[in-house]
């Protein structure tokens, strides 16, 4: 099973791409998730420079690091079922150019928010406002297969469980999102722990209750605990998830090839960035250890 760390704190700490690099490097970690930008903040890295993206390999291969996904951009505007067309293209040639970078980097996944505006949950909207979103981001979705196909890359796309109050949020709203795109075999789901355990009440047996019908369809994770009240992303074992039950509940289900990516955006108290990492990483031991 890969480990692998997300790039994600670096949005927190207003680092670029490159430094976060640097202090993965200087922890036990070899795979990294690249994050790009949440809009309207600077990037991490400039995708559409190619003179960047073979900056960014010299410095992967330096420190040994490869890249095993991206994060997509995403914020509460541009999102794949915007009613707005010009934020809609922006987000789209966005994530298509983030899919021609992920091939060159040699990336498995692309991770994409599926909706990210707040309030857009089925208990927020109409059905009839809510079909409306669904059926854009289901043309979106496939719109982005299509170029993958054309391209010929191999590379699967992972939608995000979002928070409670966001579409997508519930693992059936993912399940069902997948069997209607005609390129399902492209598509899974990248299983947020602090998301859901947010999603279903703050409860980890009511979470693995509504995720067992579903483990086929995870590709790949975003690991970190909560609080139940911020999504802070928290270091396992800070919050309120019974990893215990999850792991031996659950995870026991999913496959090997399933990596283990960390997205902690909130250092330990008292702590630097790089001993957080350190320390999440002999807690993602112990996770791995009751997972098999």
């Amino acid at each position: 099973m890969d480990f692998v760390i997300s790039t994600g704190f670096a949005d927190r700490l207003r680092i670029d791409a490159y430094e976060a690099i640097d202090i993965v490097a200087l922890t036990p970690f070899r795979m990294i998730e690249l994050w790009t930008v949440f809009y309207g903040k600077i990037k991490h890295f400039d995708w559409q420079d190619s003179k960047e993206i073979s900056n960014l390999k010299k410095k992967l291969t330096e420190h040994n690091i490869t890249v095993k996904s991206i994060h997509a951009p995403f914020s509460y505007d541009y999102e794949f079922n915007s009613d707005n067309n010009t934020y809609l293209k922006t987000v789209l040639d966005d994530t298509k150019n983030i899919i021609l970078v992920s091939a060159e980097l040699g990336a498995d996944y692309v991770v994409v928010h599926p909706g990210s505006r707040p309030n857009t949950s089925r208990k927020h909207l109409t059905t009839r406002e809510y079909k409306n979103k669904f059926k854009i981001t289901k043309n979106s979705l496939e719109e982005l297969a299509e170029f993958i196909t054309k391209h010929n890359i191999k590379v699967k796309v992972a939608l995000e469980n979002q928070l409670p109050h966001i579409m997508f949020g519930y693992f059936d709203e993912i399940a069902e999102l997948i069997s209607f795109l005609n390129h399902f075999n492209i598509f899974g789901i990248c299983f947020d722990s602090s998301h859901a355990m947010m999603a279903y009440d703050n409860n980890t047996e009511t979470l693995i209750k509504n995720l067992e019908p579903y483990l086929e369809l995870i590709i790949t994770t975003h690991i970190s605990d909560t609080d139940g009240v911020i999504d802070a992303h928290l270091v396992p074992g800070e919050g309120k998830i019974e990893w215990y039950k999850l792991t031996t509940g659950c995870f026991r289900k999913i496959s090997r090839n399933v990596p283990l990516v960390l997205e902690i955006l909130t250092c330990l108290k008292g702590k630097s960035i790089h001993d957080t990492i350190n320390e999440a990483y002999k807690r993602m031991l112990l996770l791995e250890k009751e997972w098999w």
